[in-house]
């Protein structure tokens, strides 16, 4: 038997990534299996900081996702049903940084420079807001 996975793979981590995945399967009312892999991240993220109005600043903060399929074989699809969002409980700079809620959610296509196929492929950029 084949299996398919997405290919996920972190584009603005630093250094090591610790990724534990698991899977969940829901059926509809024809029978149809949907299978959903979950993603548990830790570790260092690149951002660009925006310190022009230091202290009393708000940082953008994202995570950028991006699969080794082509946009040919695989896209990324926002939930429309389910708004994303982030949990504050385990922000680690609760007294510093107020963390917003709202996450947006960004579509793209870019070709991999790592990648030497030549195809566009699929990028989520998940994205938050922090303010002191």
């Amino acid at each position: 038997m084949v299996y398919w996975t997405p290919q996920l793979e972190l584009v603005n981590g630093i250094g090591e990534i610790h990724d534990t995945i698991t899977y969940s399967v829901r059926h509809d009312r024809q029978g149809i299996a949907t299978v959903t892999e979950h993603h548990k991240l830790k570790g260092t993220l690149w951002e660009r900081m925006e310190l022009q109005y230091f202290p009393l600043d708000v940082q953008e903060l994202s995570l950028s996702i991006t699969t080794s399929h082509s946009s040919k074989e695989m896209i990324f699809v926002k939930n429309l049903r389910k708004p994303s969002g982030a949990n504050r409980q385990v922000f680690t700079d609760q007294q510093e940084w107020y963390l917003f809620e709202h996450v947006d959610i960004e579509i793209t296509e870019r070709i991999e420079e790592y990648l030497e196929d030549g195809n566009n492929h699929s990028v989520v950029i998940c994205s938050c807001h922090a303010a002191r």
